[in-house]
């Protein structure tokens, strides 16, 4: 057997499966690149790798590098969404600066079960394509409006703007959320609860002086 053959005999395939279950293996793969190496190292190539595939099977269930990424992102943020649906209400009742803290320690737990789809979502490094970066920017003025609506329901506009307000807050929430993904022993999450109801407390009495 000549060298040539004996290299194309050993040569490693990949396992035929059912192409979804493919294009599945493929997006976690991406995912775990993305959380370990940065958004930098996510080529076609680094995927394959990971995945234990060649370039060809990669594309063979996505036609180009950006529509892996544009799946994996529908994929990531379709579940951060939803953790954040389940977090944020949809109107304020009772008093403010407690729900404010129990929606700061949801919050935090939602990061912790799920720390690489949040790694995905909140990278601050500007290593994201411009195009991912546009979507998620996208998603934080969608949650803006509705973090300003439910403060508007409790603090009168002219007394505090509602969306500077929402800014703040969610600007927070993300610099935290990256700490509990990087260093998440450098947060007390409790105290971080307390702080934010202090703060809302603060607030709501000095809109109402």
């Amino acid at each position: 057997m000549s060298s040539h053959e004996e290299k194309r005999k050993r040569r490693p395939y990949a396992a035929r499966m059912p192409v979804e279950q493919r294009r599945t293996e493929l997006l976690d793969a991406a995912l775990r690149v993305v959380a370990r190496d940065g958004y930098g190292a996510l080529t076609a190539q680094a995927i394959a790798a990971e995945a234990g595939v060649t370039k060809p099977v990669l594309y063979g269930a996505f036609e180009t590098l950006p529509a892996l990424l544009e799946s994996l992102l529908d994929r990531e943020e379709g579940k951060a969404m939803g953790q954040l649906t389940s977090v944020l209400p949809f109107m304020i009742f009772g008093d403010p600066s407690t729900l404010a803290a129990r929606i700061t320690k949801a919050w935090a737990d939602a990061v912790r079960r799920e720390p690489v789809t949040w790694r995905l979502i909140l990278a601050g490094d500007g290593s994201a394509p411009a195009a991912l970066t546009a979507r998620i920017e996208r998603a934080r003025a969608a949650l803006r409006a509705q973090v300003a609506s439910l403060i508007a329901t409790y603090i009168p506009a002219e007394k505090a703007d509602p969306a500077i307000l929402a800014r703040a807050l969610i600007a927070t929430a993300e610099d935290f959320g990256r700490l509990l993904v990087s260093t998440p022993e450098q947060v007390d999450v409790e105290r971080l609860a307390s702080t934010v109801q202090a703060l809302v407390t603060g607030v709501v009495r000095g809109t109402r002086a």
